[in-house]
């Protein structure tokens, strides 16, 4: 972002659109119509899915760090999920580059390369914080317990502003339907090496290795301290456990195979596949949530009872109404009496 605030000729150099001519290449080589209509659409589902889970994290958040931290990431994902899912579809539909809105798709860069940081830098913190708990309860508590766990997370952010403000942003590419350092891709040729960041491909390499290195670290210790009769999870853990798993194994996929696209030509399949894991390391999580959190899933069973109960009521006040009528019509000589359901009073 500095770039673009205070130096704005370094900027010109990098990302000038001048003689750069977007119909050379038809629209229709760089439309992806239905990729777009199915990422929109499934954004739409992860939101409706996600926003109660995210108001029961709120709930619990204070209960233990797993909570914070899932609330932290949840609130990372619903921030990200409208630029990769719908902004993206739309930019897709159009066969956008870079050059089409150059300030839009910046700043859209540099949010989304940010938040990216934010969140599989929360989920590697998330992964460490269940394990060492698990494993080592005192080390736990010298790390992550209390107020300990919010000055991780203030790190974390401090991460984050670096990449927004310091780093070059990845940029919308519609004749691939991905976002890219290089925003002549497809068009010109470039010194690929300017628009090459060392940082992204080292964050993307550590959580790539890292993940997978610390499950196994602990499936080890667990394992040995179970040999020992040293060690006992809960049910409630174990899920945790499961669900922190699930979440971190779709990032380190996510992880692996964009540092494969820094390093090398990947099909334009796998560089939609790509996209899709993306989109959903930051929505698939309610569906985890729902299925496998019984204090979350419980949480939005009774918020969907709170918004469609008295509906339901009132369906059932209608279907007596009716079955009136059906009497009186069958049996006229009758009076036909039907007790209506009272609704429950709330206090």
């Amino acid at each position: 972002m500095e770039l673009f605030l205070f130096r704005q000729n370094e900027y010109e150099k990098l990302y000038s659109c001048a003689g750069f001519n977007i119909s050379s290449i038809p629209a229709e080589h760089r439309q992806y119509k239905p990729e777009a209509i199915l990422i929109m659409l499934l954004t739409v589902i992860y939101y409706i899915l996600y926003t109660p889970c995210i108001i029961s994290l709120w709930k619990h958040k204070s209960e233990n760090t797993c909570y914070t931290l899932l609330f932290f990431i949840g609130i990372t994902d619903l921030s990200i999920l409208w630029m990769i899912g719908l902004l993206h579809g739309v930019l897709a539909l159009e066969g956008a580059m870079f050059c089409s809105h150059p300030t839009l798709i910046y700043f859209t860069g540099i949010l989304i390369t940010a938040l990216w940081m934010v969140e599989s830098s929360a989920d590697l913190l998330l992964a460490i914080d269940r394990c060492t708990e698990t494993i080592s309860p005192w080390a736990w508590e010298i790390l992550f317990s209390g107020y300990r766990i919010h000055i991780w997370l203030l790190g974390i952010c401090m991460y984050a502003l670096h990449w927004a403000f310091f780093q070059k942003p990845a940029l919308f590419n519609g004749m691939f339907f991905v976002w890219m350092f290089n925003p002549y891709v497809g068009y010109q040729s470039v010194d690929e090496s300017k628009y090459f960041v060392l940082l992204h491909l080292i964050h993307n390499v550590v959580i790539a290795i890292s993940v997978p290195s610390i499950y196994l670290l602990f499936t080890f210790a667990f394992w040995h301290k179970q040999c020992h009769h040293q060690a006992h999870i809960s049910h409630a853990k174990k899920m945790a456990f499961l669900q922190v798993f699930i979440l971190s194994a779709m990032n380190s996929l996510a992880s692996f195979i964009y540092v494969l696209m820094q390093v090398m030509e990947l099909n334009q399949w796998m560089i939609t596949f790509t996209h899709f894991d993306w989109i959903s390391v930051h929505g698939a999580p309610s569906i985890v949530f729902l299925l496998l959190n019984k204090t979350i899933r419980n949480d939005c069973r009774k918020m969907i009872k709170n918004i469609f109960g008295p509906t339901k009521i009132a369906g059932r006040i209608f279907v007596s109404i009716k079955n009136i009528f059906h009497l009186n019509h069958v049996y006229p000589q009758q009076n036909a009496v039907i007790v209506l359901p009272t609704p429950p009073i709330r206090y």
